[in-house]
Formats: C-alpha cells, structure tokens, sequence
C-alpha cells in the first residue's frame, strides 16, 4: 500500500515538473491538452450538465465552415494569461507615464496627448488581437513579448519631448524619429508573428489566405512608419504624423475586416472580450492613482475640510460609478454576433480615450478647488497689511513652504532672487517710488511669483504670461497675468471633462445597444437613461461656451462641478437597476405562462 501511495506521489511531481517545462515553440491550431494545465482557451462548460471537460482547441469548430456554431460555442472564453496582464501594465505604466509628464494646458497639449494615446491602444490592440487568437505559451512567444515590452519602452522615452503639432527642436524631432521606428519596428514583428502562424496553418488551408493578409498588412504599415522616419525634420511645417493615424485607420479596417469574413481567423470563443474588460479595469485604477495624486496635493496644502473631502469622496464614487455601469453590461457569455464584436471591440477606444480623459478631469478640478480654497486662505490674511515690514515679514511666511518642501524647490526656480526682492521691499517703500523698479510693482512682481508658486506646489503646470502684454498690464490678476493663464487652463479642464463624460455615456448607451440583441421596452429605457445623460454632460459645456460668464465662474468656483456629476450618475445607475429589476420580473411572469 505504502509503495503504491510513494509511486502516486512520484507521478504526481513528474506531472508537476513536465508542467513547468516550456516548450520551445507550440502550434496555435493543434489539438494539443496537457493533464493538469489548460492554456487560456482550452476548456469550455457542457451544456449536458457533466463536469467541465476540456475542450483543447477552441478553433476548431470554427476550422468546420460546413457546421453553424451554436450557442454556447459563441460564448467566450475567459482565461487571459499571466504575460497577456504583465503586457496590459506595461500600456498602464506608459499612459501614467505620459500624463504625468504632459502637461494638458492648452488646446494643442491636449490634442497632442490624445495623438499619443491613439498610437499607444491601437499598438496594444494589434498585440491583443493576435495574442487572444494564436498565443501559446512557449518560449518563443516569450521572447515575441520581450520584443512589446521594448517597444513600449520606446513609447515611454519619447513622451517628455512628444509634441507632433510643432516640431521646433531637434530633441522634438528625435522623439518623432523614435516614435516611428518603435511603430515600425512593433509591425514587423507582428508580421513575422503572423507569418508563423500561417506555418502552423498549411494543414488548415481555409486560414492561408487570411493569415497571408494580415501579414501583409503589417509588412504595409511598417513600410509606412518607415518611410515616416524620414519625412521628420526640424521645423518642418509639413503634417506627417498624420501618416501615422492614417496607418492606423488601415490597420485595424484590415485586421478587423479580414477576421469578420474569414471566421477561422475571428475572435469567437477567444477571451477578447475579458482583455477589453481588464484594460477597462486597469484604467480605473489608473483614475484611483489619479484621484489619490489629488488627496495629496490638498493635503499638504489646506488639510481636510468638509468641503475638500466631499469633493473627493463624489470623485472616488464617479470611478466607482464607471466601473458597475460597464461591467454589468459587459458581454460576458452573450452571444451577440461577429460585426457586433467587432463594432463593440472598436467602440473602446473612444471609450477609453474618455476615460483617461475625465478621471484627469476630477483629478484637475479637485486640484482647483483645494488650491483655490489655499489661495482665499492666505490672501484674507493679506488684505489688511498696510506697513511695508509686515508685508515682507507674509511674503516670506507664504514663500518658505512653497520653496523649501523638499519638492516644488526643484520645480520653480529663483528662490534666492525672491527672498532678495522681499528684503528690498522696505527700502523701496520709503522712495515712495512708483516706477517699474518701485514698491508697487515689486508688490505686483512677488504676487505673480507666489501665485505660480501655489499653482506648481498644488502640481498645475502654469503656462508662461505673454512677456508685453504682462508688462502692460503689470497686474497679477489680469487675463493676462499668472491667474489669468491658470484659470484658462481650468476653462479647459472644465471643457474637456463634460465633453468625455458626454461621450462615455452615449458610448455606454452603445455598447448596451449592441450586446442585447433581443430588447425589449427596458432595454430601450436603459439606452435611454444612458443617452439623457450623456447630453446633460454636453449641455454642460454650453455654460461656459455659450452660457452667462458670472455664472459659469460662480460654478466653476464653487464646490458643485464633481458631486453635481456624482449625484447625476448615481440618479442614472439606481434608474438603471429599478428598470432591470422590473424586466426581471417581468420575464420570471413570461417564464411561468
């Protein structure tokens, strides 16, 4: 007895063993299931009510043109791999990267990040939509992933110098440079992936001819970025990097196309949909990292307030909010048709282009109203200094903790020459001067200094006032002056922030759209709730388009913008449930007729 337990457990840790041997390259089409160790797309429920049985290719019912797929044969498959997540951080850990260093303050920035994110998903789509396909663990398809990860190593280094609008440096026209040789280098690879495939696919000849098009539609996109590399010069007034996104157009039309009329190639029963799901999931948590910058820039300003912490608890309850209206209609188990797959698949882009978007809008309006909040703070104390000394004696309370808090000190240069213009503050108010060299213009000069300080220390990126107009105005509050160049940048930030929440709702009205194939009054009612939503949050944007100034600063000002928002969402999402409760009930009655 003894030795048949002893040769039971031998055999087990030979099983174990041989489980973590990895082969050196494995066939994406070949019936192939290891005891004891399913790859991400080998197994499926039966529906007959047994036990789980493997089943080890999930292309091969599609491999048979002649069977129609039934049912559950639609329904995906859920099991992403370990590398497929480490790959979705490096995306992740690239966008966190870009925004934290690009700063958004004025039209153009903003268009500039969103022309960087186009690159960055629609690289990570290709990968994806070839991994949830044909990727089998091996050691070749390791170092096919070492390859991703470099390339997107390349997309990090270029994002301090990203700036595709006005190439006007070398150092800009580089970044460009490496930008396109990282494309192109991230397309060829996947032509030489794709080209592998379709060695393992001679005995499927139905997948030849797709796969030999994929191929040369990489070979086509990576000729284009490369010929790209060469149209970047310094100065250039010439659009090339407009080649980039009409590569990207051609990619994914061809890609997408290609896998809608050959369904050897599609993406049923493959696990596209819980990748969609968990860049979805990793981006709200990237706005959680976001939103907690904010807490620690209020913070060590102003400390808590009633206000302060509302404002963050309604931003917390939006990313919150996000995450119950998109996965309680994710696709999961639904069959829903092959264009409809692809449509949905498309649509996240937008989707989470709008994502990114908004969380970095409540981390910026938060940012407002706790550096606002500072600012009221410590310029009542001010208004009632008169005598010179006590002016210089504040200048220098409010100075200290901006400059030497171990942070903003290595931000905002110019410490010594503040501290020197202080001292001669006293000096110059018994000139009685009124010159640009005198008290008042001093006084002018340290505010201007104190306002960018407080901008920087709270981490807003304060455009550079117009050196004449400032000098004709010589006024710290002007349009012109350092306030006036960061409420532009909050103008914006309010802008930007309605338009994707608009647009993350009306997408959410789409994707309800296409995943309930069979709707019914509550369905349309859902897509409904989704739609008013979404232009309520563009109707926003009219209040400082178009709407009365006064109020829309009254607004902007106030601490309303992010919990008028939560409370919206909240009202939209209990409507929700209340309707889907209803059509519940309502089937459970048709059940039992």
């Amino acid at each position: 007895m003894n030795n048949l337990v002893d040769s039971t457990i031998k055999e087990r840790i030979v099983e174990q063993r041989k489980a973590r041997l990895l082969p050196w390259i494995r066939n994406p089409f070949k019936d192939e299931v290891e005891h004891g160790s399913l790859s991400h797309s080998s197994s499926v429920s039966l529906a007959s009510g047994k036990p789980d049985k493997p089943h080890a290719d999930f292309r091969e019912s599609m491999l048979d043109q002649g069977k129609r797929m039934t049912h559950q044969e639609e329904m995906e498959i859920e099991e992403a791999t370990p590398i497929e997540l480490f790959y979705d951080l490096f995306f992740v850990a690239n966008l966190t990267t870009v925004t934290s260093v690009h700063y958004i303050t004025e039209k153009k920035s903003l268009a500039s990040y969103g022309l960087f994110f186009i690159i960055l998903w629609f690289t990570w789509l290709h990968v994806t939509l070839l991994d949830v396909r044909f990727s089998r663990d091996s050691v070749y398809e390791r170092i096919c992933k070492s390859i991703h990860f470099i390339v997107m190593a390349g997309f990090s280094s270029v994002s301090t110098q990203w700036n595709p609008l006005d190439p006007t440096d070398a150092h800009t026209v580089t970044a460009l440079r490496t930008m396109t040789l990282a494309l192109m280098s991230s397309r060829y690879f996947l032509m030489i992936q794709y080209f592998v495939v379709m060695l393992f696919a001679r005995v499927k000849k139905q997948a030849m001819l797709p796969l030999a098009l994929h191929c040369l539609t990489m070979a086509i996109a990576g000729s284009i970025y490369l010929g790209l590399y060469f149209a970047f010069e310094m100065d250039n007034p010439a659009k090339s990097y407009i080649g980039w996104y009409i590569a990207a157009i051609f990619e994914a039309s061809a890609i997408i196309g290609t896998s809608s009329v050959w369904r050897v190639v599609s993406f049923k029963k493959t696990h596209l949909v819980e990748r969609m799901g968990l860049l979805t999931l990793i981006i709200l948590g990237e706005g959680i990292i976001v939103m907690l910058k904010a807490i620690n820039a209020i913070v060590k300003g102003t400390g808590w307030r009633t206000d302060l912490a509302g404002i963050v608890a309604a931003g917390l309850a939006v990313i919150y909010f996000f995450w119950m209206l998109y996965f309680d209609y994710n696709p999961r188990n639904v069959h829903y048709g092959t264009i409809r797959q692809q449509i949905w698949t498309l649509l996240h882009f937008p989707f989470h282009l709008a994502i990114v978007l908004t969380v970095e809008g409540l981390r910026q309006l938060t940012t407002w109203h706790g550096m606002n909040s500072y600012i009221s703070t410590i310029f009542k104390q001010a208004e009632a200094l008169t005598e010179p000394t006590l002016v210089a004696e504040w200048f220098k309370n409010q100075f200290y903790p901006l400059y030497e808090d171990g942070n903003s000190k290595a931000v905002v240069k110019g410490y010594e020459n503040i501290t020197a213009n202080i001292d001669s503050l006293v000096v110059l108010a018994s000139n009685n001067a009124t010159s640009q060299t005198g008290y008042p213009h001093m006084v002018n000069e340290l505010l201007s200094e104190l306002l960018v300080g407080i901008a920087e220390y709270y981490g807003v990126k304060v455009p550079k006032p117009a050196a004449t107009a400032y000098k004709k105005t010589e006024e710290p509050f002007s349009e012109d002056g350092p306030l006036g160049k960061v409420l532009s940048v909050f103008n914006l930030v309010y802008e930007y922030f309605f338009v994707s929440l608009g647009c993350i709702f009306l997408l959410l009205a789409a994707f309800t759209f296409l995943v309930r194939r069979n709707k019914d009054i509550h369905d349309y009612l859902a897509i409904g709730i989704r739609v008013v939503v979404g232009i309520i949050m563009f109707g926003m944007v009219g209040l400082y388009t178009a709407g009365d100034k006064e109020l829309y600063y009254d607004y902007l000002y106030s601490p309303w913008p992010i919990p008028q928002v939560c409370l919206i969402i909240f009202i939209a999402l209990v409507l929700d449930k209340m309707f889907n409760y209803l059509a519940y009930r309502r089937a459970v009655a048709a059940l039992h007729e």
